[in-house]
């Protein structure tokens, strides 16, 4: 009931102070203490970090998109290469090195990650000099912005130094949202998922309280005769003496007398099946924030076999989502008209998506052999210098462009094996060709040997290009 009413004082508070403003935004619930769940436990941000399991994937999510190069692009239409990194831009040093004279882009992009991941929603003031060019950008504490709607249109007002407000074009902030039910803000995944977050706090707090009470469930004392209140009072400070924290636990054994007992009452933890709860609380927590289990230290399902897939899922289908959103946002918010047709942001998730040193290098060997990298391109992938020669693109020999007609670019000398199928004697290509497997017999193998190679299927062309008879083989 109590909780009710609170929701609706918040509700009327917003709407005589606040005008419109988003149903799914709760910093204004947090200035009355948090939402409350059915299990009487107040919920906010900073007390859900408390949670390991909260801070953990909060972490994980934030360092994983501030490690990630981001680059600023600029497309092309003529040349070899489609795009190209755009490092004359102010743009590109400003959110790939810093992003203003106090941090770093990795710091930036860590603790807006931390705000979006946590309650929904990331601001940060763009600054411009008197030609509109982008400056810098400053993130602004969550709880010192306040946000109206007007109809699709939104009004930020950022809190200053000195109290005040200020209101700021929407042009001038970048804002990064979480998952929206309005398509204006965030939703806070804590707020979201409260009772499971209360259910967590409120194991971690009866666990501390039972260390508290000197580790042991919960007990009376009983007596079989009548005691006077000061007995009653002496008997009872001297067990609280005793048992009165986990440094005091067992420390000493108090003598009853007269025939005073000690009971239990209620359940112990492990019959309350605390550490399971516990432990499915953690489990729970991991998937709302999309974040694999073992990335949280939780390792009772994670094998040599699956932790390598469960990663690249972690970057494929957690990861991915976030940074897109991150992609987008800043193209809308950092780019104009005119620059979002020649330039656009993108991270490079190829850091993460690496395999083992095995797997990598025979994926470059692949690349290599096809044409698609150089050995240059793959040393720089490697963290190497390049080297002389490097730049060269390898392509197999017997390989041929769809559709030449058996002919390769540039050249005109006939393919070796004909549209049929058949090998060709290609030391006298006025022959007729020949079924595919024979093998010429001025060969080297057959040269040096005076045999045909043992291969099945293979015969002899002789020097009129026709297969010899097995017997004239021998």
């Amino acid at each position: 009931m109590a909780g009710k009413c609170a929701g609706s004082a918040v509700r009327a508070y917003r709407a005589a102070v606040l005008g419109p403003y988003s149903l799914y935004s709760n910093e204004l619930a947090e200035w009355f203490g948090g939402e409350e769940s059915e299990s009487g436990i107040e919920v906010t941000p900073d007390r859900a970090m408390q949670l390991s399991a909260v801070y953990a994937c909060i972490q994980v999510l934030s360092q994983s998109i501030a490690q990630l190069p981001l680059f600023l692009y600029q497309r092309s239409s003529s040349g070899p290469q489609k795009k190209s990194r755009a490092v004359e831009h102010p743009l590109y040093t400003l959110l790939h090195d810093r992003v203003n004279p106090q941090m770093t882009s990795y710091q930036f992009r860590q603790m807006a990650q931390a705000h979006a991941a946590m309650r929904g929603n990331c601001y940060s003031y763009i600054e411009r000099d008197r030609a509109t060019r982008i400056r810098a950008l400053w993130p602004w504490p969550q709880s010192h912005v306040r946000v109206e709607a007007d109809g699709w249109r939104l009004r930020y007002y950022f809190r200053v130094k000195g109290g005040g407000e200020r209101e700021i074009p929407a042009r001038n902030v970048l804002h990064i949202r979480g998952l929206s039910l309005d398509g204006l803000m965030g939703l806070s995944p804590i707020a979201a998922a409260r009772e499971t977050l209360a259910a967590g706090i409120g194991a971690q707090r009866y666990g501390a309280r039972f260390f508290k009470k000197g580790a042991a469930p919960p007990f009376v004392l009983m007596s079989e005769r009548a005691l006077k209140p000061e007995a009653r009072t002496n008997l009872g400070k001297s067990f609280a003496k005793k048992f009165g924290g986990v440094d005091k636990a067992y420390e000493e054994v108090p003598v009853l007398e007269q025939g005073v007992k000690v009971e239990t009452v209620g359940i112990s933890p492990q019959d309350a099946q605390f550490l399971e709860s516990r432990e499915l609380n953690r489990e729970e927590i991991a998937s709302i924030f999309r974040v694999p289990a073992h990335m949280i230290n939780d390792l009772k399902r994670a094998t040599f076999n699956n932790i390598e897939h469960m990663s690249l899922h972690f970057v494929m289908h957690t990861l991915g989502p976030w940074m897109q959103n991150w992609e987008q946002q800043m193209n809308l918010d950092l780019l104009d008209d005119s620059e979002r047709k020649e330039f656009y942001f993108e991270f490079n998730a190829d850091g993460l998506l690496r395999g083992d040193v095995m797997a990598r290098w025979m994926a470059y060997r692949s690349a290599i052999n096809w044409g698609v990298l150089n050995a240059n391109e793959v040393r720089d992938l490697e963290n190497m210098n390049p080297r002389a020669g490097g730049d060269v693109y390898l392509m197999p020999g017997n390989m041929e462009p769809s559709g030449s007609g058996g002919k390769k670019p540039g050249k005109g000398s006939p393919s070796p094996v004909d549209g049929d199928g058949e090998t060709k004697n290609c030391l006298n290509p006025d022959y007729k060709s020949q079924p595919a497997g024979a093998v010429l017999l001025d060969s080297p193998d057959f040269l040096d040997k005076g045999v045909a190679p043992a291969a099945p299927g293979n015969r002899i062309l002789g020097a009129n290009g026709k297969v010899v008879p097995p017997r004239a083989q021998g």
